[in-house]
């Protein structure tokens, strides 16, 4: 076998021993030879090459993975705290089974935008809950220029089943693009659900605006959405309301009126008013003082503020007192007003006991601090 020069790489004769083109001494192994004649082989063995590619790619595709991850990861956590349109730009559909004996949130306020919370036993039976946030692009069907939308709307279904109502409330929550609360006030911000191809907008529950977050319970499901009106539909909105509130006020009181009339007749037959005429008119001179009197610390007559405390009876023993309390305070000044008017009529009454007839004496003699 020919061997090669150490020094200059010419080939030489086995036999020789000095390079005859540099003249060095060729006497070593021919380990350059071999060495060329190995690494021609492995080039023509396929499995040593794949081996050889499988172990890098065990070793360099885990570090890529690592890598990516860790770039996701931090671009994901630096985008969803800088409060951008993530959740509505390409929106997010959730779909969620609700255990009927449990209470559950559906989405996220970080992730996608809109948050649902429904508690136990609001369905008779587990169900499928769908919330879509709409995308910025299936928004545009619904904009327009007198209501802007913050973020964009939300969609909620049971079932597949569209505008379902609940038995309970349930509570839908926005976390609200922090490009729409620069100069943003709470008061400019509503509620809206989508009816018969419009937008029928109401009053929030709570608006947050250092957190960002508007909440509003919500009693059916549909089409939803937070933003801000024109001045004059925010103006019609307030004026809805306020005819509403009235309107329920009125209701109650008419309601409280009616419940009160009734036991103030029993009331003043217990204590000896048997003259259903004097009765009657004593009751009704107690009800005229408690519909038209004014309070000192406002312009609400008493009768409204007993319709407004008597949702307080709902609150348990501590409402019920309240609500008592006030009763009889107002009760009792309505009596003094009515028995001033004729002290005599009531005290000459020999069937009449107890307060009402010494009240009505006292009132009679002058006595106003007995009275």
């Amino acid at each position: 076998m020919n061997k090669y020069c150490k020094n200059c790489g010419t080939q030489l004769k086995t036999d020789v021993k000095y390079c005859l083109s540099c003249g060095k001494l060729t006497t070593a192994p021919e380990q350059y030879v071999n060495a060329k004649a190995q690494s021609y082989k492995d080039d023509l063995n396929p499995n040593i090459s794949k081996r050889g590619k499988k172990q890098s790619k065990k070793i360099f595709i885990p570090v890529i993975a690592a890598v990516l991850l860790v770039a996701i990861g931090i671009g994901l956590f630096m985008f969803l705290s800088s409060g951008g349109s993530y959740p509505f730009e390409k929106g997010a559909t959730v779909e969620q089974n609700i255990p009927a004996d449990k209470s559950i949130t559906v989405g996220s306020s970080d992730k996608t935008g809109w948050q649902l919370e429904i508690p136990d036993n609001t369905f008779a039976e587990d169900s499928k809950l769908i919330m879509k946030v709409l995308s910025e692009t299936e928004a545009q069907s619904y904009t327009n220029n007198d209501f802007v939308i913050f973020g964009t709307p939300v969609e909620i279904k049971q079932d597949d089943k569209d505008n379902v109502r609940l038995g309970s409330p349930v509570t839908l929550s926005l976390q609200i693009p922090k490009k729409y609360l620069e100069n943003l006030t709470a008061e400019e911000l509503f509620f809206a659900t989508y009816y018969d191809r419009q937008w029928e907008y109401f009053t929030p529950d709570n608006v947050d605006l250092d957190k960002g977050m508007a909440t509003v319970e919500i009693h059916h499901f549909s089409l939803f959405c937070f933003g801000r009106p024109s001045e004059e539909d925010q103006i019609k909105t307030y004026a809805k309301n306020y005819a509403s509130l009235q309107w329920e006020s009125e209701k109650q009181t008419t309601k409280l009126t009616d419940s009160l009339s009734r036991q103030y007749d029993d009331l003043f037959a217990s204590i000896g008013v048997n003259d259903s005429s004097l009765r009657t008119q004593l009751t009704l001179d107690v009800i005229n003082y408690l519909e038209s009197e004014k309070l000192e610390t406002g312009d609400m007559a008493p009768i409204s503020t007993l319709a407004n405390m008597a949702n307080s009876i709902s609150q348990g023993q501590a409402g019920m007192d309240d609500f008592r309390g006030q009763l009889i305070e107002f009760t009792g000044k309505a009596l003094y007003r009515t028995l001033e008017k004729d002290p005599g009529k009531f005290s000459s009454l020999a069937n009449v006991t107890g307060g009402l007839s010494t009240a009505a004496g006292a009132i009679s003699e002058g006595d106003t601090e007995g009275a």
